[in-house]
């Protein structure tokens, strides 16, 4: 199966959060967010589908920045399961890549959660009010990456939003312009109760007419997704392709 972001709602507030930094600065979501607007990527270092973009998000983020974005990358995963996934690794390849990000560790999971994120790379999309304005992929791309010329989804999305303030809204079928890769590693059960404040997604996608999905192979990532829901199950969460 293929892992997919779920719906949340167009316009729904980004949720706040703090969290520790790989540059040892505490970030919360006023301190990253820009004049034109914020992106939160969830991501992890382990990700096969992470991998293979990464070049391209760190171009992306370099260009939405200069146009007033903020850009922000947290990783929720499990390091007891991905060791390549904890802090220290974290603070490596932020480094070695040059992230010109911060790079967040959501230890908790919660701001996971709070977000509905359940994939990586997964991408939101905020507006100068910090209104969800994009829910989607950042390109073709899956475990390899998408030609050179493929259409820029993510970036086109966010500079319409530093313009305007909106998305382009389409009406797509339920399976298009989801978020999909390797699905975030197994949302532990939470520490403290939290109120059900479910993050509906609404597939939004920014430019073009994107063609239905289509379910790719997958292989097991570990990670487990909690539903927002009181008294749900976890399930596991699998890598799975961008579509």
């Amino acid at each position: 199966m293929a892992a997919q972001s779920a719906p949340a709602e167009l316009g729904s507030y980004a949720p706040d959060f703090e969290l520790r930094g790989v540059c040892g600065q505490v970030w919360t979501r006023d301190a990253c967010v820009g004049p034109g607007g914020l992106l939160v990527m969830f991501i992890c270092n382990h990700c096969p589908y992470v991998q293979a973009v990464l070049d391209r998000i760190v171009r992306d983020a370099r260009e939405l920045q200069a146009a007033g974005v903020g850009v922000v990358a947290i990783s929720s995963n499990d390091v007891a399961a991905y060791p390549q996934d904890s802090f220290d690794k974290m603070q490596q390849l932020w480094r070695e890549k040059a992230l010109p990000f911060p790079y967040l560790y959501d230890e908790s999971q919660d701001v996971a959660r709070a977000y509905g994120a359940v994939c990586t790379p997964d991408f939101f999309g905020y507006n100068r009010t910090l209104e969800l304005q994009y829910r989607g992929r950042l390109d073709a791309s899956g475990r390899q990456p998408a030609p050179a010329d493929a259409k820029r989804e993510l970036r086109d999305a966010m500079l319409m939003v530093v313009a305007s303030g909106r998305g382009r809204r389409y009406r797509l079928p339920a399976s298009a312009a989801r978020s999909s890769g390797s699905e975030l590693a197994a949302l532990r059960p939470r520490r403290r109760r939290h109120s059900a404040d479910a993050v509906l997604l609404a597939v939004v996608a920014a430019t073009g007419t994107l063609s239905a999905a289509r379910p790719g192979a997958c292989r097991r990532s570990g990670l487990l997704h909690r539903s927002m829901s009181r008294g749900s199950k976890a399930r596991p969460l699998r890598c799975a392709r961008r579509y």
